[in-house]
């Protein structure tokens, strides 16, 4: 959400004293209790924003720093998980559709990606 309201030209503030909770995340030893179709929505969900959000030039960019982890993360599913590799499918098979909402997304696009990358540097 953060993302994309960056590109639509939102802002945030940081407020010190606000707490926050994330209720959703992999706790030690939960993630085999998740059905299958959950983990492959996971494992699959950061390619969809990648193309719905991201720069080309920046993923081109940062890919020495991208790479390593993608090419990890990929050897664990075929390694350790297997069952994951079938999200592929569903990105495919999604794929025209996701180009189709990045165009949408970039018109609405206010702000240029480097000023939100300066919070990364």
């Amino acid at each position: 959400v953060a993302w994309r309201a960056q590109l639509f030209g939102w802002g945030a503030l940081y407020v010190p004293e606000a707490t926050a909770y994330h209720e959703r995340g992999w706790k030690k030893d939960s993630r085999k209790n998740q059905p299958l179709f959950i983990r492959r929505f996971s494992y699959i969900n950061r390619y969809r924003m990648i193309i719905k959000n991201e720069s080309y030039l920046y993923i081109l960019l940062h890919s020495i720093f991208i790479l390593p982890y993608e090419i990890s993360s990929l050897g664990y599913a075929i390694i350790k998980e297997p069952g994951l590799l079938k999200a592929w499918i569903y990105l495919f098979y999604d794929y025209k559709k996701l180009l189709y909402k990045r165009k949408v997304i970039m018109k609405k696009k206010k702000k240029e990606f480097s000023e939100i990358y300066r919070f990364f540097n």
